[in-house]
């Protein structure tokens, strides 16, 4: 998907609070560390806000810093 995409791909997963609390505790669920060296990024949310506003971020671009 990246590839057609030509970027990173982002993944928000809305999920009811003891999913996720499962999720965190199962060592065989990647963290989000897993993630980072991936061409997509997941992160898992409990509220549709912060998971739109981690979306929204990821759609600004890269500020370069001199």
């Amino acid at each position: 998907m990246s590839k057609k995409l030509k970027g990173t791909t982002h993944l928000a997963f809305l999920m009811a609070s003891h999913h996720l609390a499962g999720d965190l505790s199962d060592k065989n669920v990647p963290s989000a560390a897993y993630y980072r060296k991936r061409p997509y990024r997941v992160e898992r949310f409990t509220e549709e806000a912060p998971a739109r506003a981690w979306l929204h971020h990821c759609q600004q671009p890269a500020l370069v810093l001199h």
